[in-house]
């Protein structure tokens, strides 16, 4: 069964007033109960002071040698000393209280405290044997101890904790009101701004207008997560464009020789070659397009990775011999003095990031064709560097070049082959197997990139 919804202001009202009437009336009758232990506790032992003495008085003298004084002297105040004799009739009484009580001796509950509660009074009492022949008259004394005091001071003790209660509870549910009524109005500010925003898109903003930290952290919280929505917004827009853009060129060439195929080329061989051979290389461009794109897709979605023990320095080796093979003209220089150079990185995706970075270091580099890999220790990570002595990066456009589709000096490196997605897919390769991509330069001087990967 689904629950009705209540408004948060109801919902807080009621909750805080319970909790609080709860409490204290928990801690009332606690404070109530140990107070009352602790009262009686003193009416008992008030009586049992008096009886001890006025029975040791009776035990040690003769009753013709007891005063009046002796024994008021030894009873509290508004306590009564009845004297009985052997038969349980009352003889004499020394009454300290105002009231009158009715009195009875129970010869089987002899030295035991008796509490009486009447409608109109309520007493402790002890009676003990004071002589073992009845030759005076006295064989029992009782000592009747009155609680009214005390039974009254519970009494108001209640009467005042019901009426804190109810103070409490009014308080509570009063206090509570102005602050859920803040809260809700800080709340439904809040939500009249959103249905704004989600109208006028990610360039309005909520504004602070609330005296509680949680609201205005939740404020500043919701205000970065539109930016950065608006930020992955406009790069996935560009992203989208780029996109658009690379793949409409090589397909608008293909078109346009395959509409020149299809006017004069037919009969033309020569014709008909250089066009297949365009439209063949403009496929494969888009080809290679694509595959860059399906991968920097599949790393966002984050596809689980098993990452491999590799030997940085075999697998460096292998591949700078690789590019030797293709690139004779070109000097490779390996440094390395570490014999322990095991990472930990998915084998398949390792080649690949390396073959980005050489492949741009090699393109970008024609003049010198020096290429250096250095291999150093940093901790528990392992460092690669990779230094080209070519164009170098403008310092401007350093903070973008992990970027889709950037390129550095367009008008400079648009002969130089590339899509400007080689980057974006090494760096994220990188950080997907927990290491992470550097690049230093100095335009038309060098560029350095450092690769930092997890040590076995």
């Amino acid at each position: 069964m689904k629950l009705p919804k209540v408004p948060l202001s109801i919902a807080w009202v009621i909750s805080s007033g319970i909790l609080i009437f709860t409490s204290f009336i928990v801690f009332a009758l606690v404070l109530i109960h140990l107070m009352g232990g602790y009262l009686y506790d003193n009416e008992d032992a008030t009586l049992r002071k008096s009886h001890k003495e006025v029975v040791e008085l009776f035990l040690s003298r003769n009753v013709q040698n007891i005063n009046d004084n002796d024994i008021i002297t030894r009873l509290s105040d508004n306590q009564i000393l009845n004297l009985y004799d052997n038969q349980g009739q009352l003889i004499t009484q020394y009454n300290l209280s105002n009231k009158e009580y009715d009195y009875e001796v129970n010869k089987n509950q002899l030295d035991e405290i008796i509490a009486v509660d009447q409608k109109d009074y309520s007493y402790i009492s002890i009676t003990s044997e004071i002589n073992q022949s009845s030759h005076f008259g006295y064989k029992y004394a009782q000592i009747v101890h009155p609680i009214d005091d005390y039974n009254n001071i519970m009494k108001y003790m209640k009467i005042i904790s019901i009426f804190i209660a109810f103070i409490l509870i009014f308080l509570t549910l009063l206090v509570s009101y102005f602050i859920t009524r803040t809260l809700t109005k800080s709340l439904r500010n809040i939500s009249n701004q959103m249905e704004y925003i989600e109208k006028q898109g990610f360039k309005e903003k909520l504004t602070n207008m609330s005296f509680y930290t949680e609201i205005d952290q939740m404020t500043t919280t919701f205000n970065s997560m539109m930016r950065v929505l608006e930020e992955n917004y406009k790069s996935q827009k560009q992203f989208v464009q780029d996109a658009s853009h690379e793949l409409r060129t090589p397909l608008t060439i293909i078109q346009g020789h395959i509409k020149l195929l299809n006017r004069w080329g037919k009969k033309d061989p020569k014709q008909l070659e250089e066009s297949l051979e365009i439209s063949l290389s403009e496929s494969k461009r888009m080809e290679k397009l694509i595959s860059s794109l399906l991968s920097l897709s599949k790393g966002q979605i984050g596809d689980e990775l098993i990452r491999h023990n590799i030997n940085l320095n075999d697998e460096i080796k292998r591949l700078v011999q690789s590019f030797k093979n293709v690139y004779p003209d070109y000097k490779f220089n390996i440094y390395s003095k570490m014999n322990n150079c095991n990472i930990l990185f998915n084998k398949y995706q390792f080649e690949q990031v390396l073959l980005i970075f050489m492949d741009n270091a090699i393109k970008y580099d024609h003049i010198n064709k020096n290429i250096s890999l250095m291999i150093t220790e940093k901790n528990e990570y392992i460092e690669l560097q990779i230094t080209d002595r070519g164009i170098g990066i403008p310092k401007e456009d350093l903070p973008y070049i992990f970027d889709r589709f950037y390129r550095v000096d367009k008008s400079r490196s648009k002969k130089i082959e590339g899509n400007g997605l080689g980057l974006a897919i090494a760096k994220k390769i990188v950080e997907q197997n927990k290491g992470q991509v550097l690049i230093t330069s100095e335009y038309n001087k060098f560029t350095t990139v450092k690769v930092i990967f997890e040590r076995v």
